[in-house]
């Protein structure tokens, strides 16, 4: 996540998803929601990036928040398929 002008907008967790998959995102939600992979605070500051290889063909989702509850302000999200 960034606020598209090389800085954070906040402190932002992103999570991807896919149905069926067994495992919860460090219980930071409570959901029950399959988790393939998150992260906190890899990015610049306290934004999140988060790379992930998905070996599977399927249905995927990402879940962006703000840490703590907090408001999530104005961001942009930055998604890479690589073949």
């Amino acid at each position: 996540t960034s606020n598209g002008f090389g800085g954070c907008p906040g402190d932002t967790i992103v999570e991807l998803r896919q149905a069926g998959f067994n495992a919860s995102c460090a219980g930071n939600y409570g959901d029950g929601q399959p988790c393939l992979a998150m992260d906190d605070d890899a990015g610049l500051s306290l934004c999140s990036r988060l790379v992930h290889r998905i070996v599977a063909p399927g249905a995927y989702w990402l879940r962006v928040s703000a840490y703590g509850g907090a408001a999530l302000r104005r961001y942009f999200l930055e998604v890479d398929v690589v073949d």
